[in-house]
């Protein structure tokens, strides 16, 4: 049969070939628009950066304007005009310019170990949180790394006042006023605000002068002071009655106490003791454009004492120290001290600022709800200051904005990989740059040639290590737990070998440590020697308490007559916690003592801490170079979600703490540091495990790392030269 090509064929065909001639020409159109959309997108971010330098550069004119100093020319590497040599915070990286291979560029990948929850500032409680923090906030002043000598920085100077003697004197002279019923109550409904009610009730129907001087019923029977309320044992009781069973305990304690230099230090009519008086730099701007001021640091200030804001950390720390942080002049910020502290410059000077402009623009419970709100004057920002939220990518961009030197990296990336094996896997493909190892590791890695090819190891003590520990909380919902008599956690201390933990688990980087001090400062007693591994010392100390195997199946029972059993929960991902924790265990249960080693994950870690619900906890506090302990061991810091979550009350241990927080002279105060150090050695509300080396490996295409006292300097004087540069 014929075929034949007729007329309509050849029309089809035509027509087919018109309409896949339209389409390539759709494509190409398509893509000639989007390329056309990203090159404007370039050109718009180029403009953005272009328009952040020009700010930059007015900001600067008219500072310069303003302060009168006209100056020819300009400091090389984009930096606008050199401070004073001994002024200059930022030396090392100007050095690092400087270098004939130096070139900025390239991203700079780090990985955590673990989730981040919160980043948005005060509210966010972890290390990992801080570490985004730091990049992004400064401080009115830092630490030199190598002298510890402070460093200006938001602040190009200051001064300090000091009004120790007439705040002495008013000490000496109130130290020993009486307390009213009326007075410790009202302190009690601050400290408790679920009681407030019901002490508002109390008040009304109660018989009880408010107003009279109270002072406790001592054993020789009546009151030995004329005109006083003896609070004898049957009027405590109808206390807790009527309130709760608790504000009979806060006022007997509080008698007991007595006045404090912290107490006085915040009555109104108390003289202030120290001010530092900061001339705040001008053309600093916050990465969204607007210039700083004092204002933005006082504005800190009224969202860290706004009880609505869930900063229960910092405002229990800095309450009692600071009386107020004003914006005294336009670009002056004035610190008043209520009392004495070893560490006044330390509060003042690390303090970092929250713009006004910026947050008061959420209500203090909506920063609580938002986990992403960061802005700041440093040199890294957030792409957007406002919607992180977890379990998105963690990067931080160069600061267009910034006053200082240009950083080297265009980008700081960093990665969640809670695994140790998988981060691991992340280094050795060059997909991160950074690799904090866990002890198992390094040993092996330090020797592999695959690695060392690649990587640069490193290992270093350092003065600022913290230090790994088991909590003994000592009350758990209000009541008596397993580790309320201190022999039992002294026997729990001697069941644990803990030197057996550094050298199976730190593979001897590190040691056994016996406070909460860095072995590297002088707060350190060395005279103070470490429990002993001792598991019969342990079991005689148990049977002292009550703590036997009573039905002889193996496991000790408490008096009541119950198993020995509690939770350890410690934060899930580690090895080094995994190992731990079940290391405790097992050495546990071969003296009779049953442990549920369980893992959180680090959200869920932080919620169960605050509740106050838990057994026991193993994790690790960061140091500093003098370390306070007042927040972890005081017990003004027991409960609502402070730091001292083992419940643990010590008075001669408050005074003490209370005495070196105020002691200015360096001498006098180690030796009280020493005091502290013995005495929580004797008592162990915590089992203090061990401190342990850094340990990492950094990515040989980096340059310019080098050694410091406190351990490596900081990244931002690292750069990649360019024909090493990846991103």
């Amino acid at each position: 049969m014929e075929n034949r090509f007729g007329f309509k064929d050849f029309v089809m065909v035509l027509l087919l070939v018109v309409i896949i001639v339209l389409v390539v020409l759709a494509m190409v159109d398509f893509n000639r628009q989007y390329a056309l959309i990203r090159g404007l997108g370039r050109q718009f971010d180029e403009q953005k950066s272009v328009q952040a330098r020009l700010e930059k550069q007015l900001m600067t004119i008219q500072t310069t304007l303003e302060s009168g100093q006209i100056q020819l020319g300009t400091a090389s590497n984009g930096s606008q005009g050199a401070p004073q040599p001994e002024a200059d915070p930022f030396e090392g990286i100007r050095e690092a310019h400087n270098h004939a291979d130096y070139a900025q560029g390239d991203w700079l990948i780090d990985a955590f170990g673990a989730s981040v929850a919160r980043i948005t500032p005060l509210i966010s409680g972890d290390a990992y949180g801080s570490a985004i923090q730091n990049r992004v906030q400064e401080t009115l002043a830092d630490r030199d790394p190598n002298t510890f000598e402070w460093r200006p920085l938001l602040a190009k100077s200051w001064k300090v006042d000091k009004n120790l003697d007439e705040w002495q004197a008013y000490i000496d002279e109130h130290i020993h006023d009486p307390f009213t019923l009326g007075e410790l109550l009202d302190e009690y409904a601050e400290a408790r605000t679920n009681s407030a009610a019901a002490i508002t009730a109390f008040k009304k129907s109660t018989d009880l002068s408010l107003d009279t001087p109270v002072q406790l019923e001592t054993s020789g029977g009546p009151a030995a002071v004329a005109d006083m309320l003896v609070l004898d044992d049957a009027k405590l009781a109808a206390l807790g009655e009527a309130i709760d069973p608790a504000a009979a305990d806060y006022i007997r304690q509080r008698l007991a106490k007595g006045r404090t230099p912290a107490e006085l230090s915040n009555r109104p009519d108390a003289p202030w003791a120290v001010k530092v008086i900061f001339q705040v730099r001008k053309g600093v701007m916050f990465s969204n454009g607007t210039p700083l001021t004092a204002d933005d640091f006082a504005y800190t200030w009224e969202m860290i004492n706004n009880p609505a804001l869930d900063c229960p950390r910092q405002r229990n720390i800095l309450r009692d120290l600071i009386r107020s942080i004003q914006a005294t002049d336009e670009y002056e910020v004035t610190v008043t001290f209520k009392q004495p502290s070893f560490e006044y410059f330390a509060y003042a000077g690390d303090f970092s600022p929250m713009s006004r402009r910026f947050y008061s623009k959420f209500t203090p419970d909506e920063i609580n709800d938002k986990p992403g709100l960061l802005l700041g004057t440093g040199p890294y920002r957030m792409k957007d200051p406002e919607s992180w939220t977890p379990g998105s990518p963690l990067i931080l961009y160069r600061n267009e904005r910034y006053w200082g030197p240009t950083p080297s990296f265009d980008r700081l990336v960093y990665k969640e990989i809670s695994n140790d094996v998988a981060r691991l896997t992340e280094f050795r493909n060059g997909d991160i740059d950074r690799f904090t190892s866990e002890p198992s590791q390094f040993v092996v890695l330090k020797d592999d040639p695959t690695i060392l090819a690649k990587a640069e190891p490193y290992n270093f003590s350092s003065p600022t290590a913290g230090y790994t520990y088991i909590a003994w909380p000592q009350k758990r919902n209000g009541k008596p737990t397993l580790f309320a008599d201190k022999r039992v956690r002294q026997a729990m201390t001697m069941l644990i070998d803990r030197q057996r933990l550094v050298d199976e688990i730190l593979k001897g980087y590190g040691q056994v440590t016996t406070g909460p001090f860095n072995p590297l400062s002088k707060q350190y007693d060395h005279d103070i020697k470490p429990w002993s591994y001792d598991p019969a010392g342990a079991k005689a100390l148990l049977k002292e308490a009550g703590f036997v195997d009573r039905d002889g199946d193996g496991i000790i029972d408490s008096p009541e007559g119950k198993p020995f059993r509690f939770e350890l929960i410690y934060p899930s991902g580690g090895d080094r916690w995994t190992r731990t924790a079940l290391l405790v265990k097992d050495t546990l249960a071969q003296a009779g003592v049953i442990v549920d080693a369980k893992p959180l994950e680090w959200s869920v870690f932080v919620d169960k801490l605050k509740s106050g619900d838990v057994d026991a906890i193993a994790l690790g506090w960061t140091g500093g170079i003098e370390t306070d302990v007042y927040q972890m061991f005081h017990s003004d810091n027991i409960g609502h979600g402070a730091d001292n979550f083992v419940y643990y009350r010590n008075p001669e241990l408050d005074a003490l703490i209370t005495r070196a927080r105020i002691t200015l002279d360096e001498d006098a105060r180690m030796a009280i540091w020493n005091q502290i150090h013995a005495i929580l050695h004797e008592d162990q509300p915590y089992t203090f495990l061990y401190t342990g080396q850094a340990l990492l490996f950094l990515d040989k295409r980096i340059s310019n790392v080098e050694r410091t006292r406190v351990g490596l300097n900081e990244i931002y004087q690292w750069y990649v030269p360019k024909p090493l540069q990846r991103h």
